[in-house]
């Protein structure tokens, strides 16, 4: 080998322990902690303010106030290392916004604070490793944005709530056509592109529901 082509690989042995020593000198990253799915507190959590919302949705107030209690025993379990301090603390902060809204059975009220709720745990949820895409959580969460604009008689919501879950679902969509969920994604495509277009609030609802049972089925076939 001549001397121009051992110093070159000097050269480049030289980089290559430097580089192992810069990266060793760094900080180990945590920004999504090492498990297999999100703890059992996220996720009831999460489904009791679903079934909270649906409750509520339907003036059910005993079954409501039995989700609350179910919620609430989640946030006591919640583990301190889930998310971030902030979300926690916004999280429990909206739940303890439904123990009035449950107890003076406000139905609207409930509905949003419920939602949110499902929404703060979904995000604590996306910090974990999870089969689940966070997109999904989010058309799961703004198909029932779409419920509150219908009940509350806010075109504006129902509005903003389509594009946002248009948006989502462009985003997931191509995850979703590589695990090979072709019917999946006819189903769900036809449902986004028909709220776009549809103006009556009885068609909006039947699309809602039929978008959060197809998320539903998604989810649960994804854990």
């Amino acid at each position: 080998m001549s001397r121009l082509a051992r110093a070159g690989v000097a050269i480049i042995a030289m980089g290559v322990v430097a580089m192992g020593v810069a990266v060793a000198g760094q900080a180990p990253l945590r920004s999504i902690p090492a498990a297999d799915a999100p703890p059992a507190a996220v996720v009831d959590a999460g489904a009791a303010a679903r079934h909270l919302f649906d409750a509520a949705r339907d003036s059910q107030w005993e079954e409501a106030a039995s989700q609350l209690g179910a919620l609430q025993r989640a946030l006591a379990n919640l583990p301190n290392d889930a998310g971030s301090g902030a979300l926690r603390r916004t999280l429990r902060t909206r739940a303890h916004d439904l123990t009035q809204t449950v107890a003076h059975k406000r139905r609207l009220a409930t509905m949003e604070a419920a939602n949110d709720v499902t929404r703060f745990a979904a995000d604590l949820a996306n910090t974990y490793h999870t089969n689940v895409p966070a997109q999904l959580r989010l058309l799961d969460y703004y198909g029932r944005q779409l419920q509150i604009g219908i009940v509350a008689h806010r075109p504006a919501l129902i509005k903003r709530a389509t594009a946002d879950l248009r948006q989502a679902w462009n985003d997931i969509r191509p995850q979703l056509e590589q695990r090979g969920r072709f019917d999946d994604v006819r189903r769900l495509t036809d449902i986004v592109a028909t709220l776009g277009i549809t103006k009556r609030p009885a068609d909006v609802e039947r699309l809602a529901e039929a978008e959060l049972s197809a998320v539903d089925r998604l989810q649960a076939e994804m854990k």
